[in-house]
């Protein structure tokens, strides 16, 4: 799995994603309904999912906040977005439902596969906008950095 870590085996954050995240998190709305999530939610909800009713173990909004957490953090197939998720269970927990746990590399691969591609990419476009207003920019340029600065082996596991 190609996915940064640290030499404790931690996935890898960057300090300028931490300081953009917290400006992010301080900016958003303090009502009761707000939350970690709340830009996410806001900016995917409209995404239509592929599933069948009967049979959805993970939330959408789950999956979709997991799945962007880790490719923030250097994950770039599903088994290490998986991992991602295994290795942060305890604080993704704390803003996420995962009703039955962290959904596996398949499952990932299977419903990613299935989403419409269009609604993806203008969900994904119009939370990345107001990502970039919310953080003036400041989380796409740690993002941009990191992967200009960063030499591939530099992803492998410790």
């Amino acid at each position: 799995m190609k996915m940064r870590r640290n030499q404790l085996g931690c996935f890898h954050i960057n300090p300028l994603f931490k300081r953009a995240l917290a400006a992010m998190l301080d900016q958003m709305p303090t009502d009761e309904y707000s939350s970690p999530t709340a830009l996410i939610e806001t900016h995917f909800s409209s995404l239509k999912d592929p599933r069948a009713q009967h049979s959805i173990d993970h939330l959408l909004l789950d999956i979709i906040a997991l799945a962007l957490c880790a490719t923030i953090c250097g994950a770039n197939d599903w088994e290490a977005v998986a991992e991602y998720g295994r290795t942060k269970y305890e604080w993704l927990q704390t803003f996420l439902a995962l009703p039955n746990g962290i959904p596996s590399h398949d499952t990932f691969a299977r419903l990613f596969a299935r989403l419409n591609p269009e609604e993806l990419q203008c969900c994904f476009m119009s939370w990345m906008q107001a990502v970039h207003q919310v953080t003036n920019g400041e989380l796409l340029t740690c993002i941009i950095h990191e992967k200009i600065e960063k030499k591939p082996e530099s992803f492998m596991p410790s």
